[in-house]
């Protein structure tokens, strides 16, 4: 994934880039209100360690 940014980053420059990146955190935040993250606190961890 790094480089992708970085390709973006070269081709367009690194304000255009950390523009995106910062659309993208934002978009990320907003989709939560349509698909919540799932409730993990009644999952047994237990049998995932040997």
């Amino acid at each position: 994934m790094a480089s992708v940014w970085g390709a973006l980053t070269d081709a367009l420059g690194l304000s255009v880039s950390l523009l995106a990146g910062g659309g993208l955190l934002l978009a990320g935040a907003v989709s939560v209100r349509r698909w919540p993250l799932h409730d993990t606190g009644a999952i047994d961890p237990t049998g995932s360690t040997p």
